[in-house]
């Protein structure tokens, strides 16, 4: 078994194209959800809350993406870079919910496959995000280690 993260989501997590990435604490407890319904140790609707949550909280920071790129889209707003880099954070976010998505197809197929692309796609997107945003920070004497989604 590959262990993809650590509970403790000020370590870095996963090595991905050999550098580390930060995952938010909700997505550990969406991994840990992930294992117990794949054991048979949760029952369905409790996976589904945290899968849920997880969908929400992306859901949510994909809209605000998607109003501040409406913003920068405007006349009086010129700036080529940062319309980039959200655009990529909006991709990022939208591979991540792609990954949520073929993680609710368990609960139809009972693959554990779907569950494992599932999470390989949300990290994925997540590693995206970062990327967007450390090229933002870059620079800027800021911390390049960015954690989009946190919990509230």
């Amino acid at each position: 078994r590959r262990v993809l993260f650590r509970s403790d989501a000020d370590q870095p997590l996963e090595q991905h194209e050999g550098g580390s990435v930060l995952v938010p604490e909700a997505y550990g407890k969406l991994y840990d959800a992930c294992e117990a319904i794949a054991r048979g140790q949760i029952i369905p609707a409790e996976w589904k809350r945290v899968l849920d949550a997880v969908e929400s909280e992306v859901t949510r920071v994909r809209a605000q993406v998607d109003t501040g790129l409406e913003t920068l889209n405007t006349p009086l707003e010129g700036d080529t870079f940062a319309r980039a880099v959200a655009n990529e954070v909006q991709r990022g976010l939208s591979e991540s919910l792609q990954g949520l998505h073929r993680m609710r197809d368990f609960a139809r197929t009972s693959s554990v496959a779907d569950l494992n692309e599932g999470w390989t796609r949300l990290v994925a997107g997540n590693v995206r995000v970062q990327k967007a945003m450390r090229s933002l920070t870059a620079g800027q004497g800021r911390s390049t280690d960015v954690v989009i989604l946190e919990d509230e």
